[in-house]
């Protein structure tokens, strides 16, 4: 992790402080007149498999490019459910609604974004970006943010088209 000396896979859920050359990030100051919102009011957290160390070093030099500080989840494990995570998942429900079986992956990953969603409302934060490792994001990204966390939808509008996602 940047500024602790310490690995990424040392520490999962280590917060990762943005460099520090990086405190006034281009994408933000291009929002001009427009409000700027301290980055500290945001969560970012990252969801990565504890085996996936490649995408975990791509997401963090991507985010860590953008100026963006991030806390890895580590996520659900579908290749190693238990019994009270599978029991999570109303499985006649969700047949009924989608006419199909939900895959163990769908209920990691879903499983995954509820614990993002309970990190951050325990936390101090008012915003929270939940990003998984596999995104690609767009120079953009941090007026992005700046735009939505000042209220400003139309600006964040405009400045989200440079965002790309891998599905």
């Amino acid at each position: 992790m940047m500024g602790s000396g310490r690995d990424a896979r040392e520490v999962p859920s280590e917060r990762t402080p943005a460099a520090p050359e990086q405190p006034a990030h281009a994408a933000s100051r291009a929002l001009g007149s427009a409000t700027i919102v301290p980055m500290e009011r945001l969560l970012t957290l990252v969801i990565n498999l504890d085996r996936a160390v490649e995408r975990r070093a791509r997401i963090a030099a991507s985010l860590l490019q953008l100026g963006l500080s991030w806390t890895r989840l580590p996520a659900v494990d579908a290749r190693q459910l238990s019994v009270a995570q599978r029991a999570a998942l109303d499985t006649g429900a969700y047949q009924r609604k989608h006419g199909m079986t939900p895959l163990d992956g769908e209920l990691g990953c879903y499983l995954s974004h509820v614990e993002a969603m309970e990190r951050f409302l325990a936390s101090d934060a008012e915003f929270a970006l939940i990003l998984e490792d596999d995104v690609l994001p767009g120079g953009q990204l941090p007026a992005v943010l700046q735009a939505l966390m000042a209220g400003d939808e139309a600006e964040a509008e405009r400045f989200a088209r440079d965002l790309a996602l891998v599905f």
